[in-house]
């Protein structure tokens, strides 16, 4: 068994968030029959405590839209948008089933598992990141009782580690469920959130025929706890192989992404530090599934947020909206690093036409600690991730 732990001070609000991996065993799978089609007053009541989005829950901030979003272009001239109340695409166009966790939202003052008692945080990280995926899929976001930023660099990680993923589990097959059984799914994950998601495909899904068939995207943002055997990049995950072509369905995207003023550590920095030997971290690029450098389709960064350090980003162009669209403006490559890390290096366009800024994506205290983009790098692919989920599904 392994661990990992990473550690970035967000210095805008004063606290230090910590993320650490281990590999964790699941409870064997039971066998479960599927609810009445009619949700009850009292169901929705249950609901709004099990699920931070889900189509069972009324105040869900998944199909609430994403408010108004500015798109600066590269002669810095701007296009607003705004986004319907309900982000809901038609039953025609909604074809799936996203299943979302969310990565660390608390820091706590003592090491616990937690779920905030009014779903504040977890909201917040759903609204930013899988909002957008409501007009492809119905998003479902279970409140689990993830491991608190202090807890996972404490003596107790592992064992706070495995009850987390137990609450994963407890959710996952709920979501089984009361899902209708014949609908396609999508995993969508970051950071701790990743690393939960990778033991449901290594152990849940691997484990079921069923689901597993239906299983069409798989994606993994930031450290997933994954080692592959080094120099083989088409290795699989719980069975999937990772995703090599637009279209491409039954496959996972997983990658940890460093900015090129601020690459990783020489030691290969903490997200390798404790991997076997002959291993290295899967990368998949989600703006170029079949190698080499591209252009990342589109960046959406929130403009505030009850925790600003977390999700919004210094450097952006100062807009009157809920979030910010920068088109064609990063580029991203899988190369090798020091150690076993295989990661995401991120530059900018070369465009000498292209006068927008460049926002600050690492900062300061995660530039000394060596973990990269964090939660941002999801941010960053966010385009190219709803691109390769709508064109995974079938027409």
């Amino acid at each position: 068994m392994k661990r990992r732990c990473i550690s970035a001070l967000m210095l805008s609000v004063g606290l230090l968030a910590v993320a650490c991996s281990s590999r964790a065993g699941a409870p064997n799978h039971a066998a479960e029959t599927a609810p009445s089609a009619t949700t009850t007053a009292r169901t929705r009541e249950k609901a709004e405590s099990l699920w931070v989005c889900s189509p069972l829950t009324e105040a869900d901030v998944c199909r609430r839209g994403l408010g108004t979003v500015v798109t600066i272009n590269r002669d810095l001239s701007r296009r607003t948008e705004l986004s319907d109340d309900d982000q809901t695409g038609s039953p025609e166009a909604v074809r799936a089933d996203c299943f979302y966790l969310y990565p660390t939202v608390h820091v706590g003052d003592r090491p616990a598992t937690v779920t905030a008692a009014d779903l504040g945080p977890e909201r917040e990280a759903a609204r930013v990141q899988a909002a957008a995926f409501s007009s492809l899929c119905d998003v479902w976001a279970p409140a689990y009782e993830q491991v608190n930023a202090v807890g996972e660099v404490s003596p107790e990680a592992r064992e706070l580690f495995d009850h987390a993923y137990r609450s994963v589990v407890r959710s996952w097959r709920r979501f089984l469920r009361v899902r209708r059984a014949d609908r396609l799914v999508v995993l969508l994950a970051d950071g701790q959130g990743a690393r939960h998601a990778a033991l449901l495909l290594q152990q849940e899904v691997a484990a079921d025929p069923g689901i597993a068939r239906l299983l069409t995207v798989a994606i993994l943002s930031g450290d997933a706890g994954l080692a592959i055997p080094a120099d083989t990049p088409d290795a699989r995950v719980g069975g999937l192989p990772p995703c090599r072509a637009r279209g491409a369905s039954g496959c996972y995207v997983s990658w940890i992404a460093y900015e090129d003023s601020a690459p990783p550590p020489r030691d290969g920095g903490p997200f390798t530090r404790e991997m076997p030997p002959q291993t290295e971290t899967p990368c998949v690029n989600p703006a170029a599934l079949e190698g080499g450098k591209s252009q990342f389709r589109k960046a959406l960064f929130p403009t505030r947020s009850p925790q600003p350090g977390r999700w919004t980003v210094a450097g952006l162009p100062e807009v009157d909206a809920d979030f910010v669209s920068y088109p064609e403006y990063f580029r991203g490559e899988c190369v090798d690093g020091p150690g076993k890390l295989r990661y995401l290096r991120l530059d900018v366009t070369r465009d000498p036409y292209d006068r927008r800024p460049r926002p600050k994506l690492v900062d300061d205290a995660a530039r000394a600690f060596g973990t990269g983009l964090v939660d941002r790098q999801f941010q960053v692919a966010i385009g190219d991730l709803l691109d390769l989920v709508e064109e995974a599904l079938p027409g």
